[in-house]
C-alpha cells in the first residue's frame, strides 16, 4: 500500500509539516534574558540545546539577528504558567489560540523547565503529567503497543506528534491523523515536533479519514483520543469496528483512556471500552498501570 502519491493518501488531505525553526522560549528562559546582562545562556528550543543571548541597552540579541525588546520579554516572563512564546518579525507570540470554528482553546505549555510541552485543549492536558514528562509518557505507550521496525502504524490523534515520533525512531512506517489546525500549526512551531517531518500526516476527521481507509492496512494503531467528554466519538462501537477492519490479524492496538477508574454515567470507562472493543472483534484488557486498553486482532 502507497501512503503518499502526489500530496494525496488515498483521496485524503495530506498536511506537508514544514518544521519553522524559529527561537522558542518558555515564561522562565523568557525571564532568564529579561533578567540578563550582557551574554546570558539560554535554551531557545525549550530544551534540546543552549544557545546564547547577548542583552545590551535593553535589548536582547538572538542567533540569526533577531532583536527583541527585554520589556516585551519581562511581560511575558511575569505569567510564570509554562507558557511558551515564538519569537518571530522580532516580537514575541504567545503560542495559545482560541478557534472559534472548533470550539477550543488551545494553548502550549511546559510543565517542567526544559523538556517537551505538552498541548492544553479547553484548560486539559493532552499528556500525563504527573511523575513524568509528556515525551516520557508518549515513548511509555509506543513502547507498551510493541512498535518494531518497518511495521506500519496509525497514530490517531496527532496532537504534537510525539508518539508518531516515537513510533519512527523504532523504524515503523507512520501515517497520523489530526483534524485541528492549530494543533498541526502549533506543532510546526515546537521544537519537539520536528521528527513529524519523516511522518505522513492527514488533516481530517479520524472517523471519517479511517473510514476511507483500506482493510487490513496497519501492523499497530495507537489511539490516543481527548477524553471522552472532548470527542466521545472516538470512543463509540462504530469507530472500533472500523479500526478493527483496518488492522491486520495479528496486528495490536493501544487506546489511552486516562483514569481508568473514572466514572462516566455511573460506568469504568476502561471497562466501558474493552467491552465495545471486544464487541468490535478484538481481544482486549485493561492496562491499569498504562491507563490504557490494549487490545489484539485474533489471526
Amino acid at each position: 500500500m502507497v501512503f503518499f502519491v502526489a500530496g494525496v493518501v488515498l483521496g485524503l488531505r495530506v498536511w506537508v509539516f514544514r518544521f519553522r525553526g524559529l527561537p522558542v522560549l518558555s515564561c522562565w528562559g523568557a525571564g532568564r534574558v529579561a533578567c540578563g546582562e550582557g551574554l546570558v545562556e539560554v535554551s531557545l528550543d525549550l530544551g534540546l540545546s543552549v544557545g546564547v543571548v547577548r542583552v545590551e541597552g535593553g535589548v536582547a540579541f538572538l542567533p540569526g539577528g533577531v532583536a527583541v525588546d527585554v520589556g516585551v520579554l519581562r511581560e511575558f516572563a511575569g505569567r510564570c504558567d509554562g507558557s511558551v512564546c515564538v519569537v518571530e518579525d522580532g516580537g514575541v507570540r504567545l503560542l495559545e489560540e482560541w478557534n472559534p470554528v472548533e470550539g477550543s482553546y488551545y494553548k502550549l505549555r511546559c510543565v517542567v523547565e526544559g523538556s517537551a510541552p505538552t498541548l492544553q485543549v479547553n484548560g486539559v492536558y493532552m499528556h500525563r503529567v504527573l511523575g513524568l514528562t509528556p515525551w516520557e509518557d508518549s515513548r511509555r505507550k509506543v513502547r507498551v503497543l510493541g512498535v518494531r521496525r518497518g511495521e506500519r502504524v496509525l497514530d490517531v490523534c496527532t496532537g504534537l506528534g510525539y508518539t508518531a515520533i516515537h513510533s519512527l525512531r523504532r523504524g515503523a512506517v507512520v501515517m497520523s491523523v489530526e483534524r485541528s489546525e492549530t494543533v498541526l500549526r502549533f506543532a510546526e512551531y515546537n521544537p519537539w515536533s520536528r521528527g513529524l517531518e519523516k511522518a505522513t500526516v492527514i488533516h481530517g476527521d479520524a472517523i471519517d479519514v479511517v473510514g476511507e481507509l483500506e482493510d487490513c492496512s496497519f501492523d499497530r494503531i495507537l489511539h490516543d483520543p481527548p477524553r471522552f467528554g472532548l470527542a466521545g466519538e472516538l470512543y463509540s462501537q462504530e469507530f472500533y469496528r472500523e479500526l478493527f477492519r483496518v488492522l491486520k490479524p495479528g496486528g495490536a492496538l493501544f487506546h489511552y483512556v486516562g483514569s481508568p477508574g473514572q466514572l462516566i454515567r455511573g460506568k469504568d470507562l476502561a471497562k466501558g471500552v474493552a467491552a465495545r472493543l471486544e464487541r468490535a472483534g478484538f481481544v482486549a484488557s485493561v492496562v491499569r498501570k498504562e491507563k490504557c486498553v490494549l487490545a489484539f486482532k485474533p489471526r
